[in-house]
């Protein structure tokens, strides 16, 4: 998956979302969008496991890859 600065994931097992704020390859850093003061932060890998990226009603990326 390609993951870009501002894009939505969704986490595969609780179903939250969280928005990506920091990429400093190879780490990502995430903030959960309804929960203050919560984050995630791990590399590409992990974040291909854990977490799905979040697409609008017409089936395109919520912002555009580079």
């Amino acid at each position: 998956m390609k993951t870009v600065l501002g894009d939505m994931v969704k986490s595969k097992s609780t179903g939250e979302c969280y928005k990506v704020k920091k990429i400093k390859e190879p780490m990502f850093l995430l903030e959960a969008e309804n929960v203050p003061n919560k984050l995630w932060l791990g590399n590409k890998e992990s974040l291909e496991l854990l977490y799905d990226r979040v697409e609008n009603p017409e089936g395109q990326n919520l912002n555009s890859s580079v």
